[in-house]
């Protein structure tokens, strides 16, 4: 299973540290975005045109309703799903671009298979379309960025394990101060909403608090950053993104070993990417 996002909102691709996501293509309106052997690419036709293929096979359009999960508000959402070669691929999309001409829109998603073969399995990469080439340490104020997440969870793993029990999709706030020219800009990263579905996609998993994964944080001087959180092992990163030398108006990235619990106080470890604009 695949899912790609896609916000009205971008800047140049770019990668974390080893949990870092996988970024492939160019710029345009069509950038082609390949994880695992699948690829996305993103036109325009009276409205988004979401292409995805593998191998010699393309779809455009199959949906699976029934693997269908809620975007975040305001997205539009599709589940599609390779019926052919390959029944356990599926590609998760969501879209919202201003224009043929929108030249400020980020996108992000990952691959694996139905059921998921564990963390091995997970391919996540993130694009934006236009790089930020300001400094955020140069920026005053505060800003928040509002948007989605999406990957996939663990349920009390055992230590070192790389099982994955199912996927997740998530509402996504960044509070941003900038350095005002005097200090690294400050970020936290909170998440909201999670919705899960097991490993096969056929049903609703453990009802997830966000209480546990609002504890990201991090420093930024200039159009990238990484950081830590409360809990070991937890990591993220990104970039900055949007035309223009003011506040950014996008950021998206990774990350892994978010720590939440479920309504049973059960540990849940999260492993995704995110889009978010301002």
């Amino acid at each position: 299973m695949a899912a790609l996002a896609l916000s009205a909102c971008g800047g140049g691709g770019g990668g974390g540290g080893s949990g870092g996501p996988v970024v492939s293509g160019g710029g345009g309106l069509a950038p082609s975005l390949t994880a695992g052997g699948v690829t996305a690419r993103v036109s325009w036709a009276g409205g988004p045109v979401l292409t995805i293929s593998k191998g010699g096979t393309e779809w455009i359009g199959a949906v699976d309703d029934a693997d269908t999960q809620a975007p975040p508000s305001g997205w539009n959402s599709v589940t599609r799903t390779d019926n052919g070669e390959n029944p356990t691929a599926r590609f998760r999309l969501v879209a919202k671009i201003n224009s043929a001409n929108d030249e400020d829109y980020l996108a992000y998603g990952y691959w694996n298979r139905v059921p998921l073969d564990g963390l091995d399995d997970f391919k996540p990469f993130y694009y934006g379309h236009t790089p930020y080439t300001g400094n955020v340490r140069q920026q005053t104020g505060t800003a928040t960025y509002t948007g989605g997440a999406t990957g996939v969870y663990q349920l009390n793993p055992a230590p070192g394990s790389t099982a994955a029990n199912g996927r997740f999709t998530g509402d996504v706030t960044i509070n941003v101060s900038f350095g005002s020219n005097t200090e690294a800009a400050s970020l936290q990263f909170g998440m909201s909403n999670i919705a899960t579905r097991n490993s096969a996609g056929t049903a609703a998993g453990p009802s997830v608090s966000d209480t546990g994964s609002r504890a990201l944080i991090a420093e930024a001087t200039g159009s990238s950053f990484t950081g830590t959180g409360s809990t070991t092992g937890s990591r993220w990163g990104g970039r900055f993104f949007g035309p223009g030398s003011g506040k950014p108006t996008g950021i998206a990235g990774w990350f892994e070993k978010l720590r939440a619990t479920d309504s049973s106080s059960n540990s849940v470890i999260l492993y995704g990417v995110f889009g978010a604009k301002r």
